[in-house]
């Protein structure tokens, strides 16, 4: 027999006497059923609380959001702007843009969507259904559906915000490649 097999059984037999002799020294007392019935925990006596309390961070952050999306609508306004005077400046200079002022317009047109559903969330988040104007839940089922419908129009002008910067970012990309023209910082 070899030596390694041998040390493997002889702990392996030790740890199982170990545990055999540890559950004999175990004291071992009886159960009795509590009197009364069951008693409450304090989730079930505190979930509607719970639920208001979820409710109202979630409010405050769909408001954050709201702000943040508003901040993010104003950049790309100045996004057009910029965009136009650097279409303009190279126009002038004797290079085709018209790629780049086709990926503009897509870009307008799509940041109009994102503020028309944007708009949407604002108006649903100012009449606030479900919430006192602290921000305190009123009632549940229509709390819940505010918060639905603004997440839902603001996560529309999101996704059209998000696609239209990156298609009109490769546009552009792709007129400094074709042209020779470096990125400057």
């Amino acid at each position: 027999m070899n030596i390694l097999t041998f040390s493997r059984k002889l702990i392996t037999g030790l740890a199982t006497g170990a545990l055999a002799l540890g559950l004999v020294a175990v004291n071992v007392s009886p159960v009795f059923a509590q009197e009364g019935g069951p008693t409450s925990t304090p989730s079930e006596l505190t979930r509607p609380e719970i639920r208001q309390q979820r409710l109202e961070r979630l409010y405050q952050r769909t408001l954050n959001w709201r702000d943040a999306q508003t901040e993010n609508l104003a950049r790309a306004d100045e996004a057009v702007t910029k965009t136009q005077a650097y279409v303009d400046e190279k126009k002038a200079a004797g290079l085709d843009t018209s790629a780049v002022e086709a990926a503009l317009a897509s870009y307008q047109t799509q940041i109009g969507e994102a503020h028309a559903f944007h708009d949407q969330a604002v108006a649903v988040l100012s009449t606030h259904a479900g919430f006192d104007d602290a921000g305190t839940v009123t009632d549940l089922n229509a709390a819940r559906s505010t918060i639905a419908d603004a997440a839902s129009d603001l996560g529309q002008a999101r996704v059209r915000i998000v696609n239209a910067t990156f298609t009109l970012r490769q546009a552009i990309k792709d007129f400094r490649a074709a042209n020779g023209l470096t990125t400057t910082p």
